[in-house]
């Protein structure tokens, strides 16, 4: 007896060594290499090109909140609202609880898998079954079953499959945060269209008044002898195409403000009042923050999202890997079958215990598809991520870009406005001396007024290329 008992304790010796062997034998690599990806290049780690003028930009971080630096609570509680309600957030959640119960699965394959079962049943069974030769009587028969199993990861299966959800959580986090940056842009930016528009109509309203004194100071004139009819159809013209961009305007912060109810989860209906109710767009209290290249390469949640698939596309690799070994199982079994009266008897009770070994080693081929196929998709995210690097450098330059035209414009208008207000005045006092006639006077006050809704014009532009500059930069989604 001693030797076959040596020889079973050698054999069972030499198994555990092999499957402790195995077991550090996770197969594929635990993240991507990313010394050759562009999100490490020093030239795109560093400051903007076309953040170098002082004057419009602060070299300082990004803002969490930097809807902030307009000073406007309306604007805060707005986005408060947004944030609560909006449904598109509510779907991102979604997703991510989604995501989340996935790799909740993934994690219960490391832990052993429990099974029980039973039944009852009156019948008879078939005598030639059992190798009887005489009819059986039916009677009541019951069985009762239990087992306990666990997965030796020996591959890295388990592990590379929960890595490859861990990622595809993050992705999904990092998607969250996106929508919620465009929820916060795309609210402020309905809020400020809405103001600046408001402001304009006021402004085309003073000159559509403007353009109907000249009508009338022309009919006047005409009705004197002093001009002839072409003046008073010149200013009839004028009149009307005035009051046509009235309706145009209205229709335009009409819109604005359907967009905003609908951003802050309500109906058209219940426009928000307070932000009707807005005349005037704020301005920022001090410069446009925009900080680094490496700063945004770590704040922007679509590179978040795009390193994150390309982790999980990776991790996805070592999950097909293992599909060329042997999945094994450890497992225990235990129950109960016979006839009714017998339950439980010693001659109805069995048990099993050991390896399940499955492999699907014919068919290689099929698995090395597969393998294929997943470093395939691991390249493609790899290429995916770089070019999403790309695309935010260049939307941020093209933002950045964008904002210094929209201000450099502006600060021309705002001259050119100065000027036709003080043309304005000198006209009013030049007609208070007398030296000067009423239809003169009219006529600064239009150039003002156009020179306003000018300037009120740019004021829209600008606050839009703000909004776009901070929704490039990635800010407002911790």
């Amino acid at each position: 007896m001693t030797r076959p008992l040596f020889a079973h304790a050698m054999r069972r010796g030499a198994a555990l060594a092999l499957v402790a062997a195995l077991g550090a034998c996770t197969l594929g690599a635990d993240r991507p290499d990313l010394d050759h990806a562009l999100v490490n290049r020093p030239e795109i780690q560093g400051d903007f090109a076309e953040a170098g003028d002082a004057g419009r930009f602060a070299d300082a971080p990004v803002p969490e909140h930097w809807w902030r630096l307009y000073d406007d609570p309306v604007l805060d509680r707005l986005i408060e609202r947004a944030l609560a309600a909006n449904t598109d957030l509510q779907v991102a959640r979604a997703h991510v609880r989604q995501a989340q119960a996935v790799l909740d699965q993934a994690e219960d394959a490391r832990l052993p898998q429990t099974e029980i079962s039973g039944a009852a049943a009156y019948g008879r069974l078939s005598a030639q079954e059992l190798m009887q030769s005489e009819a059986m009587d039916a009677t009541y028969f019951y069985g009762v079953q239990g087992g306990l199993s666990y997965k030796l990861d020996l591959f890295g299966q388990v592990e590379r499959a929960i890595q490859a959800a861990e990622a595809d959580t993050a992705a999904r986090r990092a998607a969250y945060d996106q929508v919620k940056i465009n929820i916060i842009a795309a609210t402020t930016q309905a809020y400020l269209q809405g103001c600046a528009l408001a402001r304009q109509i006021a402004v085309e309203e003073a000159l559509h008044d403007a353009h109907g004194a000249m009508t009338e100071a022309m009919a006047r004139l005409e009705h004197a002898g002093r001009t002839d009819r072409t003046a008073v159809e010149r200013a009839e013209v004028a009149e009307a195409r005035a009051h046509a961009t009235l309706p145009v305007l209205a229709a335009r912060r009409q819109a604005a403000l359907y967009r905003l109810a609908a951003l802050l989860g309500e109906t058209p209906a219940a426009l928000p009042g307070e932000a009707a109710r807005c005349t005037a767009p704020p301005q920022p209290t001090r410069l446009v923050p925009v900080g680094d290249g490496r700063a945004l390469l770590a704040r922007r949640p679509d590179l978040r999202q795009a390193e994150a698939r390309l982790n999980a596309a990776t991790a996805r690799i070592g999950v097909a890997k293992a599909a060329l070994y042997p999945d094994i199982h450890l497992g225990v079994s235990g129950g109960s079958v016979g006839l009714m009266q017998d339950a439980l008897a010693s001659e109805t009770l069995k048990f099993s215990l050991g390896p399940l070994i499955r492999w699907e080693f014919p068919n290689r081929g099929l698995a090395r598809a597969r393998i294929r196929d997943a470093e395939a998709r691991a390249d493609a995210a790899y290429a995916a991520f770089d070019g999403a690097v790309l695309i935010a450098l260049r939307d941020v330059e093209t933002a950045l870009n964008a904002y210094a035209r929209a201000l450099d414009r502006h600060r021309t208008l705002r001259a050119a406005q100065r000027h036709a207000h003080t043309l304005l005045a000198d006209q009013r006092r030049l007609q208070q001396a007398g030296r000067t006639n009423a239809v003169d006077l009219l006529r600064a006050r239009q150039a003002s007024l156009r020179a306003d809704m000018d300037v009120a014009r740019s004021d829209e532009a600008v606050l839009a290329a703000q909004v776009r500059l901070f929704l490039t930069l990635g800010g407002g989604w911790s």
